[in-house]
């Protein structure tokens, strides 16, 4: 039944775009047959839904032709009328909460030069996204009136740490002081503010209790991927005790809260996500400080946990989530479960993330995501088991317009079997050979799943099949398979991409040649490596901050790391990808620039120029090198970009574009 109830969501969804009318008819469809580099740069269609704790209003923000939308529904109502509305093409909300039945938080994109900006969204070339913004936080009423600015004179970047369940009239908002971290407790009805806890430069989060009382302070430290854990004491001080070593784990980017998951627990204690030193998976620990003692809260024997699941109003952990294929969700409330279980299991291959309103509620915003699916919104009533339609986050990115996925085990040449996610560009026709991009992720010590990708997606959509190999080293699959990828840069990690790729030649899926190698980080490391080594299986390559020279990137990352934690920063770097003092023969065969006379296949090269991860010399050294050489190789500098290329619109536009000429050119497609 679920099935056909999404089939009927998606045909609505386009109506409510079409009409800006929630719960509209259903209207005639067309697809887009092929979508645009600015399809995929532009804000989504849909960007955020709420529901108030009772569950009779809905807020929804979206975009509609370069104009931000919220509405306010009562769902309570006949014919789910607005009961208030805010609409702007300049000043955008893009997120909402609920702080109790009556007020509305919405948080807001706000130009530094408002008064400019505005001037300039009268003219028909304008684009909010080129002009710098900074937040700042409002509460209103159900009729989007009585609008209270929050914080106004502390921050220009605000935000919600917590809604006080207890005080429904207030809310818990961060804000700096030379750097440092500051709490305020808030009254959403007038503004007032009274400051209740504040940490130091390094403080990324504080936990607090129902009541708003400060519990925990977590201080991060960036180069060395440790997190020091202080407990607030009654006269106001901070205690440390306890510190977590994330310095060995998986990801380019630590992430802070969102790699390593902390919240509270029974008894307040703390709880966290942790890598089992054992087995290679994560696993969920609850610590109580106040006795000294661990416990395990929950573990698998075969897969990780990605995340904790948080009641939507505090840091109480409710559950956690799991990673396989596909995220599944595990509630310690039996009734909650069930509820979930009861819609996930008729998802089919996407993945479902409930947002209950409060701890009582029976309605949640459902939103289900897969590999062709970047978010449809939904309104789940746990009674009846049923979903109303609210929207698709892309309007445009839905049916036949997306790539189709798929996900096969491919067998290597020693007889080991990876898991590895494919897509077949839209109108797919089995039995017709395509070309070809094989996309190695970053890491090397991250994983791809069956999540949507928008930049896999991309590329499926200009008509390339999109090969994602879980090569060895990859995590998600346990600590033996993990570590066959520790000192394999360019050997036993490159060699399972090559075999991957001969895979889908061999079984008549790609044209021989017609295949890309293309990636970032260490994906991009491993596109120049298929290019040195495989010079015949690949027609070009593209390097996004890819790491060039093993040791002088092992040199960089002690060098940056903090004194205090300098030696296990290098133990940890030279277990996985080498010692330069014992592995130098090992470590310069296998990088690329010390081995650009071996290329003989076109090149791009992006970088970041502030790139802290991969410095910005690693490309332009490659460039220069392979310049000199008398090599086919362009270089892309995006100025003012860091590790993650694509974060900014301006960036991400030029990476999608550059990346589908050089493509066009060398795939002939």
């Amino acid at each position: 039944m679920l099935n056909s109830l999404k089939i009927i969501s998606f045909l609505i969804l386009l109506a409510v775009f079409s009409s800006l009318n929630l719960f509209g008819k259903t209207s005639d469809i067309k697809f887009t047959p092929k979508l645009t580099v600015d399809d995929f740069v532009v804000d989504s269609d849909l960007i955020d839904a709420e529901l108030s704790p009772n569950g009779r209003y809905l807020a929804v923000i979206y975009n509609k032709e370069a104009t931000r939308y919220l509405f306010i529904k009562d769902l309570e109502a006949e014919g789910f009328p607005i009961t208030g509305k805010i609409v702007d093409k300049v000043i955008r909300p893009y997120f909402v909460k609920w702080a109790n039945n009556e007020r509305l938080i919405v948080q807001l994109k706000v130009p530094y030069d408002t008064d400019d900006v505005i001037e300039d969204s009268k003219k028909n070339e304008f684009d909010i996204n080129e002009y710098k913004t900074f937040d700042k936080t409002v509460s209103v009423d159900i009729h989007a009136k009585d609008l209270v600015l929050l914080q106004e004179s502390k921050t220009i970047d605000s935000s919600v740490v917590h809604y006080l369940p207890d005080e429904p009239d207030h809310i818990l908002m961060p804000y700096y002081v030379m750097g440092a971290l500051h709490i305020d407790k808030v009254d959403v009805y007038t503004g007032k503010a009274e400051l209740i806890a504040k940490g130091k430069r390094r403080t990324f989060n504080i936990i607090f209790d129902d009541a708003g009382n400060p519990k925990y302070r977590l201080d991060y430290l960036s180069i060395a991927r440790v997190v020091e854990v202080f407990e607030y004491q009654k006269d106001g001080s901070w205690t440390e005790v306890e510190q977590f070593d994330f310095q060995e784990h998986d990801q380019d980017y630590f992430g802070k809260e969102g790699e390593v998951f902390f919240g509270l627990g029974e008894e307040l204690s703390l709880i966290y996500r942790h890598k089992n030193v054992e087995t290679g998976f994560y696993e969920i620990i609850e610590k109580n400080m106040a006795k000294k003692k661990s416990k395990i809260v929950a573990r698998h024997d075969d897969k990780d946990i990605t995340g904790l699941i948080k009641d939507s109003r505090t840091n109480e952990i409710i559950g956690y989530k799991t990673l396989d294929d596909t995220i599944q969700r595990y509630y310690f409330n039996s009734k909650r479960q069930m509820q979930y279980d009861a819609l996930a299991s008729q998802i089919g291959d996407d993945n479902v993330d409930f947002y209950w309103p409060s701890r009582t509620s029976n309605k949640a915003i459902a939103i289900t995501h897969g590999r062709n699916n970047p978010g449809f919104f939904d309104i789940y009533n746990a009674s009846e088991n049923t979903l109303t339609p609210i929207g698709i986050s892309r309007e445009k990115f839905s049916g036949e317009s997306l790539g189709i996925p798929a996900k096969a085990y491919i067998p290597m040449r020693d007889g080991k079997k990876i898991r590895s996610y494919i897509l077949f560009p839209p109108h797919y026709e089995p039995g017709k050979k395509y070309p070809m991009v094989v996309l190695p992720h970053g890491g090397p010590q991250a994983r791809d799943s069956s999540t949507y990708d928008d930049f896999a997606q991309f590329i499926s959509t200009r008509g390339y099949i999109v090969l994602q190999p879980n090569f060895r080293g990859s995590t998600g699959y346990g600590k033996d398979f993990e570590e066959m990828g520790y000192k394999q840069w360019g050997k036993l990690m490159q060699d399972d991409i090559t075999d991957s790729v001969k895979f889908m030649i061999n079984k008549g899926y790609a044209y021989k040649n017609k295949v890309c190698i293309v990636g970032a980080s260490y994906g991009g490391y491993a596109a120049l490596m298929g290019a040195i080594k495989t010079p015949d299986l690949y027609k070009c390559s593209v390097s996004i901050n890819g790491v060039t020279n093993l040791v002088k990137q092992i040199q960089y990352d002690i060098r940056m790391a903090p004194l205090r934690y300098k030696k296990k920063i290098r133990n940890a770097v030279y277990s996985q990808i080498g010692d330069p003092s014992i592995d130098r023969e090992m470590l310069e065969t296998n990088s690329p620039v010390l081995n650009a006379e071996k290329v003989d296949i076109p090149i791009l090269l992006i970088a970041g120029s502030i790139d802290r991860v991969v410095p910005f010399t690693e490309s332009r050294n490659m460039f220069e090198k392979l310049q000199k050489l008398k090599k086919d190789v362009t270089f892309i500098k995006l100025k003012n970009a860091d590790h993650n290329a694509m974060k900014k619109n301006k960036d991400k536009r030029k990476v999608y574009t550059e990346v589908e000429k050089f493509l066009n050119i060398h795939l002939n497609y």
